[in-house]
């Protein structure tokens, strides 16, 4: 998170899910960027891969999460992350309901 940056105290729990906030306080994203920064392989810096923030956006909906950034150049950013609370997930309650087989072909 950087020396402009925090995360929030302590996940905060409601409505059968988890919020998680990180925000800072540095010069925020334009947003004809924050539009594109999910995007794969978009990038800013030189250098970079476009990467980071499309795996961290993939990891997310795998939870059966969301992800949003508000961000604005005069305050910084904020990226808030979702999950659901396993108890209000079936498949998290019966983990053997929910199981998948794929058969794999030998070589």
């Amino acid at each position: 998170v950087g020396s402009q940056g925090r995360a929030a105290d302590r996940p905060r729990a409601r409505d059968g899910e988890v919020e998680i906030d990180v925000v800072d306080t540095g010069v925020g994203i334009e947003p004809e960027v924050a539009a594109r920064i999910f995007d794969p392989f978009f990038t800013t810096k030189p250098g970079g891969h476009g990467l980071g923030l499309a795996a961290v956006q993939g990891i997310v909906l795998g939870h059966r999460g969301a992800l949003r950034v508000d961000s604005d150049p005069a305050w910084g950013s904020r990226f808030r992350v979702w999950f659901p609370l396993a108890a209000d997930d079936p498949a998290l309650r019966d983990p053997v309901a929910s199981t998948t087989t794929v058969d794999i072909p030998a070589a």
